[in-house]
């Protein structure tokens, strides 16, 4: 049976101001209010759409990659990912430069916890991927680009790429419309 691409996840993660000051791999991502959710446009399920209002916060630009990932898991004793050493999932020491995928919810939050950083909310996450656009269905605008996120109607392609791959949002965070699902700290409900 085919593991299915669900289990593939990345970290993206939030940190205070004084680690970001210090970590130029960080973006203000700035404050503000904007509608979550789509009423159920175009057959997807994540309604209803309500008003939420986020603080300013600083996000990682980039997902983690293998070698952050391996990084961690050296000086903690942490059990490796899931897919470590795999090549359809670009996962290992000769992928150093991809997202870390096969990560559990734990294992993403302890990485936070280790890196002096927190997982960002699911309202923060969706903020931030938006990039300051409003009203749109997808990080990119209304309609959807799979050449940009290695995705289409079938669902995704297993093509993950090295971090930075895709064009950076408005806020100048990378990979936040394609490549691979990343963790947050609550969850959709």
């Amino acid at each position: 049976m085919k593991k299915k691409i669900s289990t593939l996840v990345l970290l993206i993660i939030i940190s205070t101001v004084a680690i970001a000051q210090q970590d130029s791999g960080m973006t203000l991502v700035p404050g503000g209010e904007f509608f979550m959710g789509n009423d159920m446009k175009n057959g997807l399920g994540f309604s209803p759409m309500h008003k939420v209002k986020v603080d300013s916060f600083y996000i990682d630009k980039y997902e983690v990659t293998n070698k952050d990932y391996l990084k961690f898991c050296q000086e903690t004793g942490h059990k490796l990912p899931v897919f470590w050493n795999t090549d359809i999932f670009k996962s290992g020491e000769n992928y150093l430069n991809y997202p870390v995928v096969g990560v559990n919810f734990d294992d993403a939050k302890k990485y936070a916890e280790w890196a002096g950083k927190r997982l960002p909310t699911e309202a923060e996450w969706e903020y931030a991927a938006r990039g300051g656009l409003e009203g749109k269905d997808f990080p990119n605008g209304d309609m959807w680009t799979k050449e940009k996120a290695k995705q289409d109607s079938i669902g995704w392609k297993n093509l993950i790429e090295p971090v930075g791959s895709y064009e950076p949002n408005g806020y100048g965070l990378y990979d936040l419309a394609g490549n691979v699902w990343e963790w947050v700290a609550d969850r959709h409900s």
